[in-house]
């Protein structure tokens, strides 16, 4: 079985993206029943707003 079937998911949807479209992004997450972040920013956002990527990925390492 697939560990996102068991397994908490996040997400990170970037909602300035021009290659993959946000709406798309947040139907992806929901599938997956993903616990889902929006930050405005493009393509890349652990580069471009690292610290907001980093607060997702502590929230998801103290549940």
């Amino acid at each position: 079985m697939a560990a996102w079937k068991t397994k908490p998911n996040y997400y990170i949807v970037a909602g300035k993206e021009r290659m993959i479209d946000p709406g798309l992004q947040r139907d992806f997450a929901k599938r997956i029943k993903a616990v889902t972040t929006t930050v405005q920013t493009s393509h890349v956002p652990m580069v471009s707003q690292p610290k907001q990527v980093a607060e997702v990925i502590l929230a998801a390492v103290k549940r």
